[in-house]
């Protein structure tokens, strides 16, 4: 181009384009009592769940339970009053002058009239937002502790107009426009679908290997234990009423108003999976939701950072499956690791550092240090590799069953009201779930150590220290030891 303005593109509708609101199957009005006594009546208790079928069924027939009870106890067609804003005279008296101006206006088309009106239309919108920051300043200085209201500030101020984060028309792989929602949706699963591919084989013999035995028989060992109506209860009250749902649309509200036959029936649920060892596979679906990383270009698809939401009865699933790995997890991972662990965190992993950097200078020696992170972590954890450390490390009864949590896992990108097509994730590890940080963590416990450097890793960062009178030899230590990883 021979000009130096930036281009814009635009898109331009003949027809105005509505937004549908957003599915919600229960508000304000919503009768809790009326919700659980139809969940009591129509839920079936007796229900068999003896094959991996009749899970995948009764997995479906909650989820249109709880759905139609929300429905039936909700009514319908019931309008909220909008509270009217109150302004004050002056404003009051400011608009009406403005109105007779513009029609004055209206009437001569001269330009000294219009000079009026802008004028008078720029002091009443100034009027107006004085007024309201007024409101909003009274309204904070009125909030106290003891007060039971939204007396926290973020509470207050988070319902405050934002902007409206829009995504522009995305560059494809090919290199096209993706400028509708539909076609926006499909960029981003097909770019998560290249991320989410295994990197290709480098050793044809060793991955022969982990084949081989991983289809070898499995030793005896005593099954994982049941679940108790108690334990998914502790659960359901430490939901954070905030939470997301994920495709199915139950959320924390409607978990947690389950009467106790719907527990009941979660537990009949979860006991059958880990009799079975099979993972239901509604439970295995994602909705991803694509935020744009900070300095990043708005029409690369590479530029935004999925959030994945996971269905919530999944993650009950999963965290009990998590509260039995426990007892087996400080045996397999190294003293280190301190992400994602009870009791660790990273001010203490920070401690670890400074505590080294402080022990050189006092020794008046050097310190080489290297500071690694790992490009999409989470994303490239090979399947086969760390179910061959899970039937390693873990009881063989925890191996079908976390087999059949990775295997065949999809995702769906959501923009506004459009999802795309399902797509399968064949790598890594699920992101937003419960699970995924821990195997993780499994699959990275293995780093190489050495004795003469200190080690410290959160997740995938991981920080390599090495200290010696000569800085030579630290750096020479160093190099070895990245060398091994």
């Amino acid at each position: 181009m021979s000009s130096d303005h930036t281009p814009v593109i635009l898109n331009i509708y003949k027809q105005a384009m509505f937004p549908k609101p957003l599915p919600n199957i229960y508000n304000k009005h919503t009768n809790w009592d009326q919700y659980r006594e139809f969940i009591r009546s129509n839920i079936d208790l007796n229900i068999s769940l003896k094959t991996n079928n009749e899970i995948e069924a009764g997995v479906e027939k909650f989820n249109s339970i709880v759905h139609m009870a929300a429905t039936v106890s909700t009514p319908k067609n019931r309008k909220s009053k909008t509270k009217q804003k109150e302004y004050s005279r002056n404003i009051i008296a400011k608009d009406i002058e403005r109105r007779k101006l513009r029609g004055e206006w209206h009437k001569t088309r001269y330009p000294s009239d219009k000079s009026q009106l802008n004028r008078a239309t720029k002091e009443l919108k100034d009027m107006i937002k004085e007024h309201e920051n007024r409101c909003v300043q009274s309204h904070l200085c009125q909030l106290t502790s003891q007060k039971d209201t939204n007396h926290s500030l973020w509470r207050a101020t988070k319902n405050l107009k934002q902007p409206k984060d829009h995504i522009p028309p995305l560059r494809k792989l090919d290199r096209s426009w993706a400028r509708t929602d539909v076609e926006k949706t499909t960029a981003f699963a097909v770019h998560l679908e290249k991320v989410c591919t295994p990197l290709p084989c480098s050793d044809p013999d060793n991955d022969d290997d982990i084949a081989n035995y991983l289809q070898s028989p499995n030793q005896v060992c005593p099954p994982l234990k049941a679940v108790s109506p108690k334990e998914i209860s502790r659960e359901v009250k430490c939901l954070s009423p905030n939470k997301v749902p994920g495709y199915d649309l139950l959320d924390s509200v409607l978990l947690s108003n389950l009467p106790r036959s719907g527990i009941i029936y979660l537990v009949t649920l979860f006991n059958s999976s880990i009799r079975l060892s099979h993972y239901p596979g509604q439970w295995k679906i994602a909705q991803v939701v694509m935020i744009l990383k900070p300095g990043k270009q708005l029409e690369e698809v590479s530029s935004y950072r999925p959030i994945s939401l996971p269905p919530l009865v999944g993650k009950f699933f999963e965290k009990v499956i998590l509260n039995r790995m426990q007892s087996h997890l400080n045996a397999i991972l190294p003293g280190h690791q301190f992400g994602f662990r009870q009791r660790h965190g990273t001010i203490e992993q920070v401690h670890r550092l400074t505590d080294t950097i402080g022990y050189t200078l006092e020794n008046k020696k050097y310190c080489s240090a290297v500071f690694l992170d790992i490009s999409q972590a989470f994303d490239r954890v090979w399947h086969d590799g760390l179910l061959f450390k899970i039937k390693k490390q873990l009881p063989h009864s925890f191996y079908f069953l976390l087999k059949s949590y990775l295997n065949k896992r999809c995702y769906e990108v959501k923009l506004n009201n459009t999802t795309s097509d399902l797509f399968e994730i064949r790598s890594g590890v699920p992101q937003g779930s419960i699970l995924g940080p821990i195997l993780y963590l499994i699959f990275t416990a293995d780093i190489s150590v050495d004795d003469k450097t200190f080690i410290a890793t959160y997740a995938d960062d991981t920080a390599i220290m090495s200290v010696n009178a000569n800085p030579t030899i630290a750096s020479a230590h160093l190099q070895k030891h990245i060398d091994e990883i």
